[in-house]
């Protein structure tokens, strides 16, 4: 098996500096907001106001998360390939279920 040759392993300034702030928002908001949801009795706790579930989504929120796939040109931060995976993968590094939080839904029949 050969090895990729076009494989560039090195991030752009903007790719560090993107993965350098979600890692920074997942360590220091979100890992331990989930330390603290997964500790709650129920599903109803974890969304009743008040939660902690609500200042983690507003941090998010305050850096533009809520728009990573609107293009720039749209007022979002765009991202997309490498960038949108490197966001993905920062989130998940910390708390996985803020990186996906639909596997918290419960399973619904069609």
């Amino acid at each position: 098996m050969s090895p990729y040759k076009e494989l560039n392993l090195n991030l752009t300034p903007k790719q560090q500096a993107l993965k350098e702030g979600v890692h920074r928002l997942a360590k220091e908001v979100l890992r331990p907001t989930a330390v603290t949801l997964d500790r709650m009795s129920s599903p109803q706790e974890v969304i009743a106001a008040g939660s902690p579930l609500w200042s983690a989504l507003k941090a998010a929120y305050a850096q533009g998360f809520h728009t990573a796939l609107i293009p720039t040109e749209c007022g979002g931060l765009g991202l997309q390939g490498l960038s949108l995976h490197i966001a993905l993968e920062e989130l998940g590094s910390q708390s996985p279920g803020f990186r996906s939080p639909q596997s918290r839904l419960p399973a619904t029949r069609t």
